[in-house]
């Protein structure tokens, strides 16, 4: 018993491996609610809201992912510790993490590549966006977003922070956590079909729930969603996901922009 806990320990990164032991775990209930609770944040503010006054949905967007992201913070401050518990250690760019930086920038422009290829020569041309288009403008209406401008200010907040809290939220705190009580690939699959699935709600209100690029671009996204796992896992670091996720994310607002604005 005491060879395979060794074994173990071996194969354990440093910043995890010192603390296995000692560490306590994040109880599971808080990781089950960290799971579920996007996905019922946006049922309520981008569907069950949806035709609702502006005001009330960016409330309810607002509080929900206030939330949200509340949850890992008070995860770390109670159970964790910033560089040697949950949440691996933000580092700087070393020459071990050079070829992973590269890896994780590269999948990021791949995907960006893919994706405006997809549109442009699939998509568009098939009439395949006119259902993404109407619900696109009817959304922004909505939060009143009504020129272009409007739109690359809300896609640099995205692509910049919201990118990064999410790789906060969901590599940091739930892939970590869920690290504490399972395998890596386990924890890896679980942590990125729940970041998955309140995609599927966004992509079914765009496409249609009988749609099949619903549920490709939601496998899509849980692709990813492992992809930064991994990377996380072999770097110790949220940054390269971080740049990677804010590729990707850069890249769905400029098909929007041209979508929405000036896609006849």
């Amino acid at each position: 018993m005491t060879s395979v806990k060794n074994a173990r320990l071996a194969t354990e990164p440093e910043w995890q491996s010192s603390t296995l032991e000692a560490r306590p775990r994040v109880p599971r209930v808080l990781l089950v609610i960290g799971l579920v609770l996007p996905t019922a944040i946006t049922w309520v503010y981008f569907v069950a809201l949806a035709g609702h006054a502006s005001g009330l949905q960016q409330l309810a967007y607002g509080l929900g992912k206030g939330g949200q992201f509340l949850l890992p913070v008070i995860a770390v401050g109670v159970w964790g510790d910033w560089k040697r518990g949950m949440l691996p250690a933000i580092q700087s760019l070393k020459g071990k993490l050079r070829r992973d930086w590269v890896l994780a920038i590269a999948f990021g422009f791949v995907v960006l590549l893919a994706m405006l290829g997809l549109y442009f020569a699939v998509l568009l041309p098939s009439g395949g966006m006119e259902q993404a288009k109407r619900e696109g403008v009817a959304k922004l209406e909505s939060l009143g977003i009504g020129s272009p401008a409007a739109l690359l200010l809300v896609a640099a907040f995205y692509a910049f922070l919201h990118s990064g809290f999410e790789e906060f939220y969901w590599r940091g705190f739930l892939f970590q956590g869920l690290r504490q009580y399972c395998p890596m690939l386990v924890a890896l699959i679980i942590s990125s079909l729940g970041f998955m699935a309140h995609h599927v709600l966004v992509l079914g209100k765009f496409f249609g729930y009988d749609s099949v690029y619903t549920y490709f671009f939601s496998l899509s996204i849980a692709i990813g969603g492992g992809v930064w796992a991994w990377l996380v896992s072999r770097t110790e670091s949220l940054i390269p996901s971080w740049i990677s996720h804010g590729i990707i994310d850069a890249a769905i607002f400029l098909i929007a922009l041209h979508l929405i604005f000036f896609a006849s």
